[in-house]
């Protein structure tokens, strides 16, 4: 028998996954054959080497040229084809033979002469084999009576093509001969592509043997095994069981599993995730009698439509909507029996608040957990139901019904709901330092107390990159302020002037736009008071729920309001970047600055020097995470207090003068490209959506030349393929590693996009302030984009380079180096990342700190080192000029076109608006003047945060006329408003 060396598999799954495990038992290599939607199988990264097809589906792996073609390239002597697709093409087999290659399986002769069963008959009557009584190929009802008449009823009509027990049909009659002849005929044509008809006599009382034989073609045969079906379990076996879940018919506007229980690990661009009104969530779960971090699902401003399909106890509590169980009206905030077949239909929040929940008894069993949760975020495609909001057609299911059976039907009082008319929300000054407590986050302008963020960017909001206080920071990004929620980045570099406190986060999913609100500044103390109530009124609830006993509890604070300063202390150390600034951020954190704002080489290594220290003494109490110029510390104070925080640090602040000490690290050498066409079709798409013109628009390599006084544009190239990075931070969203050059005289700086974009192509090379990234997935940011690396980011931690249960590629003090490919070559290395075959070059090495520092100073002092800060610094203020007029333009002209955006249509058209379900900017609009529209029928689709979103019409709009698209393409909507009106 010929010695293989290489196979080519050109099946897929796991078939190809045991092939690959026999051929490396017998020392084979072999070659596996995969399509996108493979990308992520385990066939792929368990061969030796891996192919992309260009094709989809089946036809991929049916491309008999295609695949003779990668024969060649990878010097395949064999070709194993498993079952489906190619493996019983005689036409493949025989090209195979004609490229001298052993096709693994029958020769093409007996392909042809087995392929039908009919011709296996003939071939087994041959050779001798004993057959039960049968006919040839039939041609008409007529004959196929004939033929039942000399075998003998009953009989078996049968497809000659095909198997596993399709296209058959048992007669016991001679009138359902001649009915069966044409629909076996239909269904042979129709499976496969062969309508040949002809059959056998049936024996009830009998069992189907199949016996597994193998031979190598040289006349060795081995007998493998034998199994039995009757012809009931061969054809029609079935297991009868009862559906136990429910089936979504309308997804609402944007829907999703949330679980009030925080993912296990902290930092490195780790969402929090869960619900956003975490107290409406908790008593949803306490009302149909699950634990309070029980799995729900979380409704944003339009509900979806279930149907249920047995027996289950839920609850809707949040935000004011209408809800119906088959057409009916139910209450809120009440335990209610669902029955099987039933439909819950939940509308349009049409009163206070924007989030809603349910809640459903014994949560959602079959959900997978993502880093010990079950919650969504479904802007960066992680956790809950395949990273996503729920979809029409989607089952979702449930516990034994059994265990809501004997519940009663209870409703909570008004005084035990939390008032979802939201005025309020308590805040706590800091981190960074602000007066600025009463103002809304849609107001006036605010004055900043300087010109710009110096080293960190253009605008006043730019701060070096720190780890944000999410949830619950309120954050500048530019003019632009936000509050954090749960699903919000961990670093980044605009300032934050307050934080909500943990017990006062509900409140944030139940305000909308439009909504005004104050914040009332309060002290640490004052929070805790604010927790404690907050815990006592769920205790009020459960005390209820099982006692019928009502104790109202307020969850608003006794005593005034006032704050305190964001600063708690101050270290003084004998430098600027051993000096240490203590900020409060929130309740449950502390931030740690050092170096006054100065993002360099030094306060890296120290912050990293007292990170270690924290770490050391604090154990389990304290999370840390570290950044160029900061650490943050957060901590469960009901564990442990704020001061003894500060006590903590404040003890531990002798190791930051300690930059002496070598450190182990890691060397990674990444591939980078540049002039991606992503990278433009990203400037492009945020020049339309969200600002047209800007200093760093339409080319932001550019602007990052011109930013920094370099000759030309390709320097920008030269410095990033030719200079060694050091990982800062980790974090953001996804595990994005913050980078800064060892070089002094290659610390570019760059201000970040204002507004932020909210898509980013997945392996973005960004700069901000003085800081590089690497975007590890397709979400929004604010770095200037300018090349492209590998995404850095693997969610289930399958890829080659990352550790187990670790989907974050990059550490702090990791050092990086990038090499340059052109696109094609980055286009080879992008798709073996997605299929798990490349592998990142990782070296063990050491950083040696005081040599580094020592040569930065070099650097520093030097002419070289003064000349190249002084060039940058005038080219950075001719920008900043730039900018400040052309963002000045820019906001008239935006102005402008609100006050021009009137809808297109009949002045004052009345009639019934088609509702946005989210926020966003009309991406689309996909009706006219004139349409009639139908029930389910897309009308627009919005952008939001990298996500498309339909606006879909209901039953209510079935039929109607568009008279008015009230919304035109690149307007901003809100949820809750009218998107184009209907009328008869």
């Amino acid at each position: 028998m010929q010695a293989l060396k290489t196979v080519l598999i050109a099946n897929r799954g796991e078939i190809s996954v045991r092939c690959i495990r026999a051929c490396k038992k017998l020392g084979i290599e072999t070659v596996s054959l995969y399509t996108a939607a493979d990308s992520g199988s385990l066939h792929v990264s368990l061969a030796t080497r891996s192919v992309l097809l260009e094709e989809d589906g089946s036809a991929a792996f049916s491309n008999i040229d295609n695949i003779l073609k990668i024969c060649q390239d990878h010097n395949a002597d064999a070709v194993f084809a498993g079952y489906g697709f190619l493996s019983e093409s005689a036409e493949f087999a025989r090209r195979v033979e004609e490229h001298h290659m052993v096709f693994v399986g029958p020769d093409a002769t007996s392909i042809e002469a087995m392929g039908m069963k009919h011709t296996a008959r003939e071939v087994a009557i041959a050779a001798g084999v004993p057959v039960i009584k049968g006919s040839g190929l039939l041609g008409s009802p007529d004959d196929a009576v004939e033929a039942s008449n000399i075998i003998g009823l009953p009989v078996m009509l049968k497809a000659s093509g095909g198997g596993g027990g399709m296209g058959t049909q048992i007669c016991w009659s001679e009138e359902e001969v001649r009915n069966g002849f044409s629909y076996v005929k239909g269904r042979a044509q129709a499976l496969f592509k062969d309508a040949g008809v002809f059959l056998e006599r049936y024996y009830p009382k009998c069992h189907h043997i199949e016996v597994q034989i193998f031979g190598n073609g040289s006349a060795v045969i081995h007998f493998v095994f034998r199994r039995g079906h009757t012809l009931t379990t061969f054809l029609s076996e079935q297991y009868k069981f009862s559906p136990v879940g429910f089936q979504v018919v309308n997804p609402g506007g944007h829907t999703t599993i949330q679980q009030a229980r925080n993912r296990n690990i902290k930092g490195f661009g780790v969402p929090t995730g869960g619900p956003m009104d975490d107290l409406s969530a908790t008593l949803a779960n306490l009302v149909v009698g699950n634990p309070e971090d029980t799995e729900c699902l979380e409704v944003i401003m339009m509900g979806p439509e279930l149907v249920f399909l047995n027996t289950s106890v839920i609850s809707v509590c949040g935000a004011e909507l209408p809800v119906t169980l088959d057409g009916k009206p139910v209450d809120m905030w009440s335990r209610i029996q669902v029955q099987p077949n039933q439909k819950l239909r939940l509308g349009i929040v049409s009163g206070h608040g924007c989030s809603c929940y349910i809640a459903f008894k014994g949560g959602f069993p079959s959900a997978a957990d993502w880093l010990g949760s079950k919650s969504t975020t479904p802007s960066l495609g992680l956790g809950g139901l395949q990273g996503r909001v729920l979809k029409h057609g989607d089952y979702i299911e449930l516990t034994d019904p059994s265990l809501g059976e004997s519940m009663q039907t209870i409703s909570l009082p008004a005084q035990l709901r939390p008032p979802l008319d939201v005025a309020n929300i308590y805040v706590m000054h800091g981190p960074h330092d602000s007066d600025e407590t009463g103002i809304r986050l849609d107001g006036p302008a605010v004055d900043w107390a300087r010109e710009s963020g110096g080293a960190a960017g253009a605008h006043p909001s730019n701060v070096v990159d720190y780890p944000y206080p999410s949830p619950g920071g309120v954050n500048w990004t530019g003019d632009t302020p936000a509050i954090f929620p749960r699903d919000a980045p961990d670093l980044g570099g605009f300032l934050c002037s307050s934080t909500v406190p943990s017990a006062d986060l509900w409140k944030l999913g139940q305000i909308k736009p439009g909504h005004a609100f104050r914040f009332l500044p309060v002290t640490y103390d004052m929070s805790r008071k604010l927790a404690r109530k907050k815990k006592d009124f769920i205790a009020a609830v459960r005390e209820f729920l099982a006692e019928g006993v009502i104790i109202p509890v307020t969850l608003v604070l006794d005593e005034e309001e006032h704050g305190t300063s964001s600063v708690l202390k101050k270290v003084k150390g004998t430098t600027d970047a051993s000096t240490l600034i203590i900020r409060q951020a929130g309740d449950t954190a502390v931030l740690v600055d050092l170096g006054f704002q100065n993002a360099t080489l030094e306060t890296s290594v120290r912050a990293n020097s007292l990170a270690s220290a924290i770490q050391a003494c604090a154990k389990k109490y304290v999370s840390i995470r570290i950044n160029i110029s900061s650490v943050l510390l957060e901590f469960d104070p009901n564990l442990i207090s704020q001061a003894e925080i500060v006590n903590l640090i404040e003890s531990s602040s002798s190791d930051v003068k300690r930059v002496d000490v070598p450190m182990k690290c890691r060397l990674l050498k990444l591939p980078i490209t540049f002039d991606h066409p992503a990278l433009k079709e990203s400037e492009e798409r945020y020049t339309k959506l969200i600002r047209s013109k800007a200093s760093y628009l339409p080319d932001g390599v550019k602007y990052v030349q011109e930013n920094n006084g370099l000759v030309e544009r390709e320097d920008v190239f030269r410095i990033l393929s030719s200079h060694r990075f050091m990982v800062v931070a980790v974090g953001f969203m996804t595990g994005l590693p913050l980078m800064l050059p060892l070089d002094p005289r290659v610390r570019l700086s760059a201000q970040k996009y204002n507004p932020p974009r909210t898509s980013t192509p997945p392996g973005t090379v960004g700069l901000g302030g003085r800081s590089f990234c690497i975007y590890p997935a397709d979400q929004p940011g604010g770095y200037m984009p300018i090349a492209r690396s590998i995404p850095v980011w693997d969610t289930f931690s399958l890829r080659k380079g990352f550790a187990d249960g670790q989907p974050w590629l990059c550490e702090p003090f990791d050092l990086v180096e990038f090499y340059e490919v052109d696109l094609v070559q980055y286009s080879h290395i992008e798709k073996a990342f997605e299929s798990g075959t490349w592998e990142p070059l990782i070296e063990d090495t050491t950083f040696d700190s005081a040599r580094e520092l020592a040569n930065e100073a070099h650097i520093e002092s030097s002419l070289e080192g003064k000349e190249f800060d002084q060039r940058q610094k005038a080219a950075a203020a001719e920008m900043a000029r730039r900018e400040q007029r052309l963002y000045t333009e820019w906001k008239a002209e935006t102005t402008k076109d609100d006050g021009d955006a009137a809808s297109e249509g009949e002045e004052g058209s009345c009639g019934i608006g088609v509702i946005s379900p989210h926020q966003g900017k009309v991406w689309k609009s996909l009706v006219k003047l004139g349409d009639r529209i139908s029930t389910g029928q897309t009308v627009a689709i919005l952008e939001s945060m990298k996500m498309e979103i339909p606006v879909v019409a209901t039953e209510l709009h079935d039929g109607l006329m568009v008279k008015a698209i009230i919304a035109k393409e690149g307007v901003l909507v809100y949820p809750g408003s009218a998107v184009v009106m209907v009328a008869n």
